[in-house]
């Protein structure tokens, strides 16, 4: 990987991580880092040299922070697997879910596999994925169909801030995230 791709993977990672400092901050405007400022002086700076000079001593600010964890960098794929293991959770705000114009990211579904499945008395099912999460029934449709251990799941977004979960392409259910 080429001096310049690291340099650029290094403050992309800082922007995304300085985004999460505190939710009320991330909600009024983003955060700003002396060290991240520092870095885009450098970037200014015609001749070659300095240039590189400049970016020498202000990334190693910048890993010092990271090191005293003043600063928390944190990979996109690590947001994205932290997202798609919160969704269903009503969470709040915190700035690393932003992008650069502001904007929240959500999912609008996940896709799992199914570990077990249960009815209750009532017939409610409480349905577990092999990632953990686990999901109740929250309507009072009754279902004519069997979910197995190993059938796909799709998880959806519904109206009115609900979740709609299909177990191998059967009908879907309504239901809320538990654990």
């Amino acid at each position: 990987m080429a001096k310049g791709d690291i340099m650029r993977i290094t403050v992309t990672l800082a922007l995304l991580a300085l985004s999460c400092g505190s939710a009320a901050m991330a909600k009024d405007a983003p955060a700003e880092s002396s060290a991240l400022r520092g870095l885009a002086r450098c970037k200014a700076i015609g001749d070659s040299a300095a240039r590189l000079a400049c970016f020498d001593q202000e990334a190693a600010t910048l890993l010092a922070a990271e090191q005293r964890s003043d600063i928390v960098i944190v990979a996109r794929e690590q947001v994205e697997r932290n997202r798609r293991a919160m969704f269903g959770f009503n969470m709040p705000d915190v700035g690393v879910l932003r992008d650069h114009g502001g904007k929240v990211e959500t999912l609008d579904q996940v896709e799992g596999v199914l570990a077990e499945a249960s009815a209750d008395a009532s017939g409610q099912w409480v349905f577990t994925l092999r990632d953990g999460s686990v999901w109740e029934q929250t309507d009072m449709n009754p279902q004519t169909w069997s979910p197995r251990a190993g059938d796909p799941v799709l998880i959806k977004r519904a109206g009115l801030g609900g979740f709609r979960l299909s177990v191998a392409k059967a009908p879907g259910v309504r239901v809320r995230r538990v654990r």
